[in-house]
């Protein structure tokens, strides 16, 4: 699991003239390129070989360090079967838009799908998260089996280690206070502070994994970043 802590931004690329020509020819040089010594046999059974290679934690914050790439990996992780790129672009324009696809324009769409064919796509592929197929892109099953969290904290908020730290702190100090009074006065029963802190140390726990959950790449419908209100 790798967590990181980053500053979200989202650059949108500039708007194009170019012909839906162009728009094939970037898809034509995203084709994986089959290796020139398989028989036809084979190209019509298997894919191009993913090397199978842990990522590098270098590759990995380069690919999450835009919110472009971001959002593809978050899509590719909810899609059991490879993606075309066509299809990647009106959701990524929707999401960066925060419209919904079926209201993206065609120029909003263009922008986004030249923008993944001849940037971020060739990225992925460099760094070993996606696979180029014949029906689309698909993550490699390094990239797959890896769970990615975005902390987005900001200032206002109380980080989790904070929390936990001022949480341990109150209970150590109450627990003292408890174990000093508790056997003269029988004010506090030593038995009902410890399901106190149980209960609590358990409550936060539970939330945390929610929270985290949330701002998983890969889950829910939406990617963390426009799921989390800053």
């Amino acid at each position: 699991m790798i967590t990181t802590d980053m500053e979200l931004t989202t650059r949108l690329e500039p708007d194009t003239d170019e012909s839906d020509a162009d728009e094939s020819d970037a898809a034509t040089r995203l084709r994986g390129r089959a290796d020139t010594d398989e028989t036809d046999a084979d190209e019509s059974d298997t894919d191009e070989t993913v090397d199978s290679s842990l990522l590098e934690l270098t590759d990995v914050l380069t690919v999450i360090s835009n919110s472009r790439r971001r959002f593809l990996i978050h899509h590719l992780k909810r899609s059991e079967s490879p993606v075309t790129i066509g299809d990647l672009s009106r959701q990524l324009a929707a999401w960066e838009l925060d419209k919904p696809p079926e209201l993206v324009s065609v120029s909003e769409r263009k922008n986004m799908y030249n923008a993944l064919a001849q940037t971020h796509v060739r990225r992925l592929v460099e760094c070993g998260f996606v696979v180029e197929r014949r029906d689309g892109i698909d993550l490699t099953p390094d990239a797959r089996r890896i769970r990615i969290h975005l902390d987005i904290a900001p200032e206002r908020d109380v980080p989790w280690s904070r929390y936990y730290l001022i949480l341990g702190g109150f209970h150590l100090a109450v627990s003292v206070a408890v174990l000093a009074v508790a056997p003269s006065s029988g004010a506090i029963p030593i038995g009902a502070w410890g399901v106190f802190v149980a209960v609590s140390i358990l409550a936060s726990a539970l939330a945390h994994r929610y929270y985290k959950k949330q701002m998983c790449i890969g889950e829910g419908d939406r990617p963390p970043e426009l799921r989390h209100e800053l």
